[in-house]
């Protein structure tokens, strides 16, 4: 055939030249070299990785008096052939035509711009699997711009905003990858996994309705496919429906027992369902599939931490910091599981890098203030409590937590303006009626004092702490019957109470009611731990006794 006439070849290089003559990247090389279809795509393989290709483009044509012939080979040797499947259409099955066709250049023409489009898809998909989001979105977008849906296509356009979809997606752009989830179902309504992907973004909106919805349309087309299910576990899981998400969890991994997603987001899910043990085993499952997974191991640390197992906590959450350094929440889940060992020192050393990774977070602010404050230096808890409410001025617990450092350093005016202020936040709380209560008492302001305990036991009628301090309060006040059944109600929510006991003596000596001041006195010194109780309890039997 007369080459020089009908010029496919340099139709099709030409205009792949023009489609990438903005990829500085890119160069489109012709090889100068045959391939026999015996030899076919291993030796198009071999002469593409010589070059350093990531696409080799091959074929043949040929004609008779009446038809055209043409097979055309487009082989991706990068990292996008694990995401496309292109037609039959290019993997060299014959195509015949009407000689006019290619007399006329309609077919170097479609051919040239069937294969711009697929050498533009195939650039974008390989800057997806590389995580190059900008030129992934970029190179997609010019590609749809140059697609022609149609049936015979050798490659669906609803790929390209699937995968120009799962870019936005990863990018946090989640109303443009659902803009682009709804062009690929409108041309393929049964693309079950861009129904799958559009639910996981509804998921990520909070919109978990939607996000149901888009799975179980998945799984209808499906029923096997095990991404689906555990995508509509998160959605059940992020609506606190526990059981369901568990249950969908486990059919993923029926489905897939290799799969470490569903095992990790079915121990999130056992861990806020209290159900620290089951918790844990499924973490250690998704650890022996992926063991690189730093948030993996601090989840794990967090359900350890929740069982008290301090130790196994610290290990899990120092592997994590080994896998991702720059992983605050992880500093500060060791720092809190320091804490709770009393190893203040080293909770505030974790709270500190904690900041330096995210200085705006008010919530480690309000961590590293708890840990000075148990260190009596109540100075520097006031400042990170006041650090905390400078970046979230609703910070209700940061006031609180203020407000208990103030009063120990007997600035009780301060103390009160800050427990107003929680509650002014959240007047559903009751410690904060309480402690605001005890500041109070301590002006000597006995009548609002008691105003706040009784508040704090309207919201919380088993609140001993608070039964007690209003006992105190009516101590104060002479009123030494209300005090005695302020005691007694504290001792029958916490019958090991000795300061209860104590005061309950107290009042019924004060009242003149010698026997059972000593009975309760007694009752005391029985259950007492603290020595300065111990001490006092024991010197007012013998003032009682006349021993």
């Amino acid at each position: 055939m007369d080459a020089e006439k009908y010029r496919v070849t340099e139709t099709i290089l030409q205009n792949l030249q023009d489609a990438t003559k903005n990829y500085p990247t890119v160069k489109i090389l012709p090889l100068k070299q045959a391939i026999s279809q015996q030899e076919g795509k291993d030796k198009a393989r071999e002469l593409g990785k010589n070059k350093n290709a990531d696409i080799v483009i091959w074929g043949w044509y040929g004609k008779t008096q009446q038809k055209a012939a043409v097979s055309v080979n487009f082989e991706i040797l990068s990292a996008a052939k694990d995401y496309l499947d292109v037609g039959k259409q290019v993997q060299g099955k014959p195509r015949y035509m009407a000689v006019a066709a290619l007399e006329s250049f309609e077919i170097q023409v479609n051919l040239a711009e069937e294969l711009k489009y697929l050498t533009l898809v195939t650039l974008g998909v390989s800057a997806y699997a590389a995580d190059d989001w900008d030129n992934a979105i970029k190179q997609l977008t010019v590609a749809l711009s140059v697609a022609k849906p149609n049936k015979e296509a050798a490659l669906d356009p609803a790929t390209i905003y699937f995968y120009r979809g799962h870019t936005y997606d990863n990018q946090k752009e989640y109303d443009r990858a659902i803009a682009d989830y709804n062009q690929a179902l409108l041309l393929n309504p049964k693309y079950a996994e861009a129904f799958n992907n559009r639910g996981s973004a509804y998921g990520k909106k909070g919109e978990y309705e939607r996000a149901i919805a888009d799975s179980n349309q998945a799984l209808l087309l499906n029923p096997k496919y095990a991404e689906a299910f555990n995508n509509r576990g998160n959605a059940y899981s992020n609506k606190r429906e526990y059981d369901r998400a568990i249950a969908d969890y486990t059919q993923a991994l029926k489905l897939n027992p290799k799969y470490a997603a569903p095992f990790y987001n079915r121990g999130l899910t056992y861990g806020n369902k209290g159900e620290y043990d089951r918790a844990i085993a499924d973490y250690t499952q998704a650890l022996l599939l992926n063991p690189k997974d730093a948030e993996a191991f601090n989840n794990r640390g967090i359900a350890y931490s929740n069982k008290g197992e301090y130790d196994r906590a610290i290990a899990d959450y120092t592997q994590a910091l080994l896998l991702n350094p720059k992983y605050a929440e992880a500093f500060n889940n060791r720092g809190n599981a320091y804490y709770y060992k009393k190893e203040y020192d080293r909770a505030i050393a974790d709270y500190n890098q904690t900041l330096l990774l995210n200085p705006k977070d008010a919530e480690f602010f309000n961590n590293r203030g708890i840990a000075y404050y148990d260190k009596k230096e109540y100075d520097r808890a006031i400042a990170d409590y006041t650090q905390a409410l400078l970046l979230n001025p609703k910070y209700a617990e940061a006031f609180n937590k203020r407000g208990i450092a103030y009063y120990d350093k007997k600035e009780y005016n301060r103390a009160i303006a800050d427990y107003t202020q929680a509650l002014l936040l959240n007047p559903k709380y009751a410690e904060f009626f309480n402690n605001r209560g005890i500041a109070y008492g301590n002006k000597k302001e006995y009548d609002r004092a008691i105003a706040d305990f009784n508040q704090a036991l309207l919201l919380n009628p088993k609140y001993a702490e608070a039964f007690y301090n209003r006992g105190i309060a009516y101590n104060y006040k002479k009123e030494y019957d209300r005090a005695i059944a302020d005691f007694n109600q504290a001792l029958l929510l916490n019958p090991k109470d000795a300061d209860a006991f104590y005061n309950r003596g107290l009042a019924y000596e004060l009242k003149g009611d010698k026997v059972k001041a000593i009975e309760s006195y007694r009752q005391a010194l029985a259950v007492a731990q603290d020595p300065q109780v111990k001490e006092l309890t024991q010197r007012k039997l013998k003032e009682l006794e006349g021993k």
